[in-house]
């Protein structure tokens, strides 16, 4: 599945930023060219889903971006990467777990940086939605094992 959405920064000297979300077997990505005209992709660390004992809660994101002649950005640096919980612990179950984004790179846009890992999220959750419409028994049984834990009973949305 590959969809695309437009970013239209702010600014005198902005001009529209194409992302493509694919969702693919091993993982799924968010491929743009940034102002710097360098080429970036978003990657989650295994396939978006959650069905099959996979959690999309456990997700890690990386962004990417090319270096180099290479003008893949799997092949070049990691500039930022992104988990859905920080590792920290409520013990009174009353706050969700906090995300946690490292920017690494001072040189990376951050507000783009922040900008397409909210369109990667947004895709991620139009996946989860397609796959309970056509997985919903499995959707549902996955939904309910998840929230038998602590943080799958914290952070587990309902799509």
């Amino acid at each position: 599945m590959r969809k695309s959405e437009v970013l239209t920064p702010s600014g005198p000297n902005s001009r529209d930023i194409m992302t493509t979300y694919v969702h693919a077997l091993n993982y799924d990505s968010l491929r743009f060219i940034g102002a710097d005209r360098r080429a970036y992709m978003w990657v989650t660390s295994s396939r978006v889903s959650s069905i099959d004992g996979a959690r999309y809660d456990t997700l890690r994101h990386a962004l990417f971006v090319a270096a180099g002649y290479n003008p893949n950005p799997l092949y070049g640096h990691i500039v930022a990467d992104h988990c859905f919980w920080d590792g920290g612990v409520d013990n009174t179950a009353e706050n969700l777990p906090d995300e946690a984004i490292y920017i690494r790179s001072p040189e990376v846009d951050k507000a783009l940086v922040v900008a397409t890992l909210q369109v990667l999220k947004d895709w991620e959750k139009h996946t989860l939605r397609d796959e309970k419409k056509k997985k919903p028994e499995a959707f549902a049984a996955a939904e309910e094992e998840a929230r038998k834990h602590t943080l799958g009973a914290a952070s587990h949305w309902k799509a």
